[in-house]
């Protein structure tokens, strides 16, 4: 799943620091990643591949785009933690708690989106990534404009490659 994302180096464009995806690509500002280690820099890659396995770019419907972000952040993260895979990042404080594990995203919007206001969320964590709004954000350098029909396509095409990964993979029936 990782292999099937093409790499962009974004370190010129001001709103990806860090790491994004929108579901073809894996844009990253060099800056950032050379601070991480190689287990740190495997979380990273994981976060935004997961991204793309939980289709967090077309289930926020009419959700609050920050509060959404957040409570897709805690349960991927929880997920990587729980599965030892990578290692934690420390360079920025992300959302993870162990308290929404097993949780789903829409799950934890709904304990935040009732609990927190944006200021108090602020003070509990970052995001690990730029969350891009590919049927906004696509006029940054090196950032494709997607149409929902896109994004459906994008979504419909994760779905394709994480069956053959899972028959690659000797997994059973899906």
């Amino acid at each position: 799943l990782a292999t099937r994302l093409r790499m962009v180096d974004c370190t010129e464009d001001p709103i990806i620091n860090t790491a994004a995806t929108d579901g073809r690509h894996f844009y990253y500002d060099t800056n950032f990643v050379d601070k991480l280690n190689p287990k740190q820099t495997e979380f990273l890659f994981c976060h935004e591949v997961l991204h793309n396995v939980f289709d967090h770019l077309t289930r926020r419907n009419d959700r609050d785009p920050q509060i959404w972000n957040i409570a897709c952040d805690y349960a991927i993260n929880q997920i990587l933690v729980d599965d030892k895979i990578g290692e934690r990042i420390n360079q920025v404080k992300i959302f993870q708690d162990n308290k929404y594990r097993g949780k789903s995203a829409e799950e934890i919007y709904d304990i935040i989106f009732e609990k927190y206001d944006l200021q108090q969320l602020q003070q509990l964590g970052e995001l690990l990534d730029q969350h891009l709004d590919p049927e906004k954000d696509g006029n940054g350098k090196n950032r494709p404009n997607y149409t929902k029909d896109e994004l459906r396509k994008i979504r419909d095409e994760m779905k394709e490659a994480m069956i053959s990964a899972a028959q690659s993979a000797g997994a059973g029936n899906i």
